[in-house]
């Protein structure tokens, strides 16, 4: 594979063949752009995303500390922040995501944030399967010791 070094190549590469979801938001939150795998992360048409805002696709419980750092961060007492968030797709279920978030381009109106956005949520349902499995365990375990001390002996 020849390496393209003109950098318009290299950016359409890294938007359109990378592992990351990628987003470009304005000022206010509302989707710019998005690349193919925001969208089908989250089961809609790219065109479906557009104007559409963070608000209405992010998780309820991850709603807050999102807003709160976008504000920190449009007002730039931050330069970027990384967060697990939750985004619900199109037909409900929870998709986990690990979110790297900056902001560029002037105060105001020409404002935008780049989104950085990777699927983690296989990741959290094999730690929640493995938790549940030792919860479980340590249930019977814990049933066990108390039949077995339940023969008058104190241990």
């Amino acid at each position: 594979m020849k390496i393209h070094t003109n950098r318009s190549k290299i950016l359409d590469i890294i938007v359109d063949d990378g592992p990351l979801a990628i987003v470009l938001a304005r000022h206010d939150g509302t989707i710019a752009y998005c690349n193919d795998k925001f969208s089908f992360m989250l089961g809609y048409e790219n065109s479906e995303l557009i104007d559409m805002c963070f608000q209405d696709i992010t998780h309820e419980d991850d709603l807050f500390i999102d807003i709160d750092l976008y504000a920190s961060l449009n007002n730039r007492e931050i330069d970027n922040y990384s967060l697990e968030k939750r985004y619900i797709h199109k037909d409900g279920q929870t998709i986990w995501t690990k979110l790297t978030i900056s902001v560029c381009g002037n105060v105001g109106a020409d404002q935008y944030s780049v989104m950085m956005i990777y699927d983690i949520t296989e990741q959290k349902e094999k730690i929640s399967s493995v938790i549940d499995e030792i919860q479980d365990k340590l249930e019977r375990l814990d049933r066990s010791n108390k039949e077995g001390s339940s023969d008058g002996m104190d241990i």
